[in-house]
């Protein structure tokens, strides 16, 4: 399996330090974020200062630019990288891309479907001159009398999509090149419903299982204090507990009424706090994420031998402080540097 970890850093030169730590350590991708941060800056920032590992947006928010906005982003990143970019993309949820961005949000997966269609259809035809004509149920696309003059390093640049359900898992088959895991959608959910159901898309478009990149991320806390750690999982879990969009998956693991405590403590007091967390216990946290030693971090690795081709280790950051979430991620490089 690939090891790929996420950014770090406020400044042009913590950012960067901390690219060159993972590039040393061997470390395969290195993912940024869309909430606070551009997804597409840090990647250009540091494509001078690696070497060898490979840049990616984990993930974009794919209907709050245009598909022609993110291709002539993906080629310029590609060509800064000297062809280490991929492009990852999510349809982030409704209320943030209308009300924050003043988007449009289509049904997800369709949406998500034809915007990357879109996107690979200008890659593949401006670097030759060709027409560009696309009329879908999202986009209505003509581009005539346009090319690329700069160099194009890789003919076909990777787009990944982040998923957790059926019907995103589905598209992704049919058109992506890789899969984003969610940070809740761990070795079981994969199993059952994640991989499955890429396999049905494969299938749709007479695709093959090696052209689809499984990316699954490992939520970790590792460290002495493993009550503390746990503790600190816990907020993640709470935080998911009171989102719509994820109660299949905690019915799925059999914890439907511990998320509907969470979201009632939630509603009852006003937001987030310890009446939520104290809700979660060590089972369920241990059902998500990991915690504890660099050992048992090995070894529930092992578990997903077979089914990811990367992981993406990521510290808990959900209601901690910056230097909390910097030392669980210290964790992760030292257990997992090769």
């Amino acid at each position: 399996m690939r090891y790929a970890v996420r950014f770090q850093g406020e400044t042009l030169e913590e950012v960067t330090a901390w690219a060159k730590k993972v590039d040393d350590a061997k470390f395969d991708v290195l993912w940024s974020q869309e909430l606070h941060t551009s997804p597409f800056v840090y990647p250009a920032a540091v494509a001078g200062s690696t070497k060898r590992i490979h840049l990616g947006t984990g993930i974009a928010l794919a209907f709050v630019r245009s598909p022609m906005s993110m291709a002539l982003t993906t080629f310029d990143l590609d060509r800064l990288t000297n062809g280490r970019f991929i492009l990852g993309l999510g349809t982030g949820v409704k209320g943030l891309v209308q009300r924050w961005h003043g988007s449009t949000y289509g049904t997800p997966a369709p949406h998500l479907k034809e915007c990357i269609q879109l996107i690979r259809l200008i890659m593949d035809n401006a670097p030759h001159g060709k027409p560009i004509q696309f009329k879908s149920e999202y986009y209505d696309v003509d581009i005539r009398g346009f090319s690329i003059e700069h160099r194009i390093v890789r003919p076909r640049v990777p787009i990944y999509a982040a998923a957790i359900g059926p019907g995103m898992c589905r598209v992704i088959g049919e058109v992506a090149d890789g899969v984003l895991g969610q940070i809740m959608a761990s070795i079981k959910w994969a199993k059952d419903v994640m991989e499955p159901n890429i396999r049905i898309g494969l299938d749709r478009a007479g695709r093959k299982r090696e052209e689809v990149t499984i990316s699954l991320t490992i939520t970790m806390a590792l460290g002495k204090d493993v009550k503390k750690a746990r503790r600190d999982l816990a907020k993640t879990v709470a935080f998911y507990c009171t989102v719509a969009t994820y109660q299949k998956l905690f019915e799925h693991y059999g914890y439907a009424k511990e998320a509907a405590a969470v979201r009632e403590q939630f509603i009852k007091r006003g937001g987030h706090g310890p009446w939520c967390w104290d809700l979660i216990s060590d089972e369920m946290v241990d059902a998500f994420h990991v915690s504890g030693s660099a050992d048992n971090a090995r070894k529930r690795l092992k578990e997903y031998e077979g089914i990811a081709d990367t992981v993406i280790f990521t510290p808990p950051n959900y209601f901690l402080t910056a230097e909390e979430t910097a030392e669980y991620q210290k964790e992760i490089l030292a257990t997992f540097a090769r």
